[in-house]
């Protein structure tokens, strides 16, 4: 006999995003920064910072630093920037420039249900242990390329006879 694993009637919610294809990803944001002044400060050589450039302007007595690169620590970057915004509202002017770019990306996929919804953890019999076993505790394998229920506790496979109801056939009743 067929067991029907329910769907749960109070999980049922309209999806937001339903029908859309397109999901944007949030990349990890970047943080560079570009140094123009004379005697750099040393968080520029620490480890949480990567040089891009360094060019050295200017006559031979006077050289002015021109150095831009990425800041990998987060923490820096903000006391940095606090730095920055106390020293422009004191109109100084250090020679930092720092920039936060955060990237995402497009991610491409089928068409997302109408609906939100869970299951019900139902107990369903293996037949060939006879134990039951919640439905969320069947472990999936893969064997030549075909996707297979095992049993948690005797592991046989494809022991259980189980069909999810149907969405459509849920928000009927």
């Amino acid at each position: 006999m067929t067991t029907l694993i329910k769907i749960k009637r109070s999980s049922i919610k309209r999806n937001p995003h339903a029908f859309s294809t397109e999901t944007p990803i949030s990349l990890r944001p970047e943080y560079t920064f570009k140094y123009e002044g004379y005697n750099p400060p040393k968080w520029i050589y620490s480890k949480d910072v990567s040089i891009d450039s360094h060019e050295l302007i200017g006559l031979i007595e006077w050289k002015l630093d021109v150095i831009t690169g990425r800041i990998f620590d987060r923490e820096l970057f903000e006391r940095l920037y606090k730095i920055e915004i106390q020293n422009r509202e004191k109109g100084k002017y250090s020679g930092l420039n720092l920039t936060y770019t955060q990237n995402s990306r497009i991610f491409h996929h089928m068409p997302e249900p109408e609906y939100l919804y869970e299951y019900k953890n139902t107990k369903i019999k293996c037949s060939e242990c006879h134990s039951l076993v919640r439905v969320n505790k069947i472990q999936s394998d893969e064997i030549d390329d075909n996707l297979v229920d095992v049993c948690p506790i005797c592991g046989g496979i494809n022991t259980f006879d189980f069909k999810y109801e149907k969405i459509s056939d849920a928000i009927k009743n």
